[in-house]
């Protein structure tokens, strides 16, 4: 790994390919990163606001893109990482389809999230979208909560959100179902 205090930006070991070389799509992903570190102050304070740019721009995080926003922040590749794997709602994988972050803490379980999030698992296999338990989205006082495609739901049933789903098939151009 390239732990260049520098901030080079220079495309590291993470992204070659098996001959040694970067792929196009790699470098593309780099400057997609360096632009969005662009637009931030280069202060440790933004790496928050910089992962979810990420992560709404290319849709997961990755072990080049951590490496990348390290080198733009000369902040170390461990801290961001600490931070990014701290935080439930980041994505380390592609997604298939939507998310459902459903939050099974204490108020929202209290409300029946644990019902919900296990009708919203058993819905999914049929479906296209994935379910995850969260902790705690600072929801308490509309519990349950989810949120879909990190869009918030507040007290939140199976019926509303599998209808939020279909809104967004329809929007993405896909069938309603």
């Amino acid at each position: 790994m390239n732990h260049n205090s520098e901030g080079s930006g220079a495309v590291t070991a993470h992204s070659r390919d098996e001959e040694g070389g970067v792929t196009e799509l790699q470098a593309e992903e780099h400057e997609i990163v360096v632009g969005i570190v662009s637009r931030f102050p280069r202060q440790r304070t933004w790496l928050l606001p910089v992962l979810w740019q990420v992560v709404e721009e290319l849709g997961w995080l990755n072990p080049d893109r951590i490496e990348w926003i390290s080198e733009a922040l000369n902040v170390p590749y461990a801290e961001i990482y600490g931070v990014a794997s701290f935080y439930s709602l980041f994505r380390w994988e592609p997604s298939a389809g939507p998310e459902v972050h459903v939050c099974t803490d204490v108020m929202c379980t209290l409300k029946s999230g644990d019902s919900l999030y296990d009708d919203l698992t058993r819905a999914s296999v049929d479906q296209t979208f994935t379910v995850a338990s969260v902790t705690c989205l600072g929801r308490c006082d509309a519990a349950p909560a989810c949120l879909v495609n990190y869009e918030p739901v507040e007290n939140a049933t199976i019926a509303e959100v599998l209808e939020r789903l279909r809104t967004l098939a329809v929007e993405k151009g896909g069938e309603q179902s």
